[in-house]
């Protein structure tokens, strides 16, 4: 009994050892990392994009592509009452920026529109800035081509050539626009002309709530430039400079302004 008890133990103890012979360890999976090691694999770069002249340019700003302005103004500037300088700029950009400023661009090539100061011209406060053209090299060494002096009336956002704020370009003959024309409650605002001298900003609102009514650029009659039109709309002043007339078509919604403005007193 104790010899077939010895031989019954000795067959488990061999199979539990053939078992254990034939057991494999599995082989590392080798998407896992191994223990301990966290970093990841670099991710791919992105191609950087060529940078723009204004990212050249210390201190400018992109009105729009190749159209910087440059923040050159002290701090001691009057920022304005209703505008910061840059939106002067901007306004700069919207009336003065003519097809032909714009046709000297290229892809170095840019236009600045860059704060000179402040100055009063009759009784109004404005901003002064000069658009010049050039690389931003010919910034940087002060050899950009100036091409034209603007003034903006930062109180009503009219913005025009320098000698318009105080008699229209075009020389002593040009009729005198530039105003404020009133009747018992409404106002037209008569802002400079573009840089071509063929039209005016103008701005029609509510005297006693300043709710603006309608805005926009008048063109000039070539053959009187007494007379202007916007669409159906129309503007003539008086020879003496000191009337403006509103007309409006028949059925047009600013039908009810037509009338005479008389100008502001100063």
């Amino acid at each position: 009994m104790k010899k077939a008890l010895s031989v019954t133990i000795l067959a488990v103890l061999l199979l539990a050892a053939l078992c254990a012979c034939g057991r494999t360890t599995p082989a590392p999976d080798p998407t896992t990392a191994p223990p301990g090691n966290t970093t990841a694999a670099p991710a791919p770069t992105k191609a950087a994009n060529p940078a723009d002249p204004w990212e050249q340019l210390e201190g400018s700003v992109k009105l729009e592509q190749n159209i910087l302005y440059i923040e050159k103004y002290t701090s001691g500037s009057d920022p304005g009452e209703n505008l910061t300088p840059q939106q002067g700029a901007e306004l700069v950009l919207r009336d003065l920026i003519t097809d032909d400023l714009r046709g000297l661009i290229t892809d170095e090539v840019c236009i600045f529109i860059s704060y000179d100061n402040l100055e009063t011209l009759g009784d109004i406060e404005c901003y002064i800035y000069n658009v010049s053209v050039g690389t931003v090299e010919d910034w940087q060494l002060d050899r950009v081509e100036n091409k034209l002096l603007a003034a903006v009336d930062y109180q009503s956002s009219f913005a025009g050539l320098y000698d318009d704020m105080s008699g229209i370009a075009g020389g002593d003959d040009f009729p005198g626009w530039w105003g404020l024309y009133t009747d018992n409650e409404t106002a037209i605002n008569i802002g400079n002309f573009n840089a071509a001298g063929t039209a005016f900003r103008f701005s029609i609102y509510v005297l006693e709530t300043d709710e603006e009514l309608l805005s926009g650029m008048a063109v000039l009659d070539p053959d009187d430039r007494c007379s202007a039109t916007f669409g159906d709309i129309a503007f003539y002043l008086y020879e003496d400079d000191d009337i403006v007339e509103f007309r409006a078509a028949d059925g047009s919604e600013f039908a009810n302004l037509w009338g005479q403005y008389r100008r502001a007193e100063p």
